[in-house]
């Protein structure tokens, strides 16, 4: 399928954008110490690595854009099925956050700002300027979005498969993004049928 949209549905993508004012490192002879803003909040890894974080943060910023987009199909799709289907995934990402955040908090030992929670995603959303179900209405949105969320699925299953869980040193963090496979993979299927069924 023709990847229809404008914003990055590839985690390589996101990796590499990260910016690198985005973090602050300080190393000693065992550990680095990464500082990183997330949704202008700051949390400090004493005890992982800095593509480790790079990876975390990434992985955060992708979730609270699918939160976002969650959101948009939310407020403006005509199915019923549609809506359902995206209040499924804003319940999922919004996990996903919170897992990368707690697995954040238990390397700093340092504890997060309460702001950190899902709900940061709805007060500072990503920008979704650019995606292929803007401005449209009806079954005209439902249709570009639910293509939108399955390219982005197919894309970030790729990356995590081939590209980013490769990298990750942390065995504790590679298991928690091995563990989004099949919830990924149960998205893309969903959304699969959705569009099926929406023609």
């Amino acid at each position: 399928m023709k990847i229809r949209h404008i914003l990055p549905a590839s985690l390589a993508v996101l990796l590499a954008s990260v910016p690198a004012a985005a973090f602050s490192q300080v190393t000693d002879s065992t550990k680095t110490t990464v500082t990183t803003t997330v949704s202008s909040q700051t949390v400090t890894n004493a005890t992982i690595s800095p593509s480790d974080s790079s990876v975390v943060v990434t992985l955060i910023a992708a979730n609270q854009k699918e939160i976002a987009e969650a959101e948009a199909a939310i407020n403006n799709a005509s199915s019923d099925r549609v809506k359902e289907f995206a209040r499924g995934l804003q319940r999922d990402h919004a996990k996903v956050v919170a897992d990368l955040q707690d697995f954040l908090h238990k390397k700093s030992h340092a504890g997060m700002s309460s702001g950190m929670g899902g709900d940061s995603a709805k007060a500072n959303p990503p920008s979704l300027e650019g995606a292929s179900y803007q401005g449209k209405t009806g079954k005209d949105f439902d249709k570009a979005w639910i293509e939108t969320i399955e390219d982005e699925h197919k894309a970030a299953i790729d990356d995590l498969r081939n590209n980013v869980i490769p990298k990750i040193q942390d065995s504790s963090l590679k298991d928690l993004v091995q563990g989004l496979l099949p919830v990924m993979g149960n998205h893309l299927r969903e959304a699969e049928q959705i569009e099926s069924d929406l023609k």
